[in-house]
């Protein structure tokens, strides 16, 4: 009668489980950096894993240039550039974590 109650046990402890190591992944990403560069090193994005920018760098020469049109498409780039990169390292993190058991593209909500 009680028999499935145990499977149930079983099922909540292991979604316990998976949502400790989440947890640890994601104060991981936090501490993991990333860049994204445009413009062959004119604009440069760096940030950590949980998506928070540290710093943005431009080369003094693109401002001066005073092409406000192409700083804003480089700064546009390396911002996107960043994204991917922090994409990529999001899927690796994943995919230690889970074993591959997961689809391509299940971000965990982070």
């Amino acid at each position: 009668m009680f028999k499935g109650l145990g499977d149930l046990a079983g099922l909540v402890k292991n979604a316990r489980d998976i949502q400790q190591k989440v947890e640890e992944l994601k104060a991981s990403l936090a501490e993991v950096t990333a860049e994204g560069v445009s413009g062959g090193g004119l604009v440069r994005v760096r940030g950590k894993g949980d998506g928070t920018i540290l710093s943005v760098e431009i080369d003094e020469q693109t401002v001066r240039d005073g092409d406000v049109e192409m700083l804003q498409d480089l700064v546009l780039a390396a911002i996107n550039s960043y994204n991917q990169k922090l994409a990529e390292l999001r899927r690796e993190k994943i995919t230690e974590l889970t074993g591959g058991l997961l689809p391509p593209g299940f971000d965990l909500g982070l």
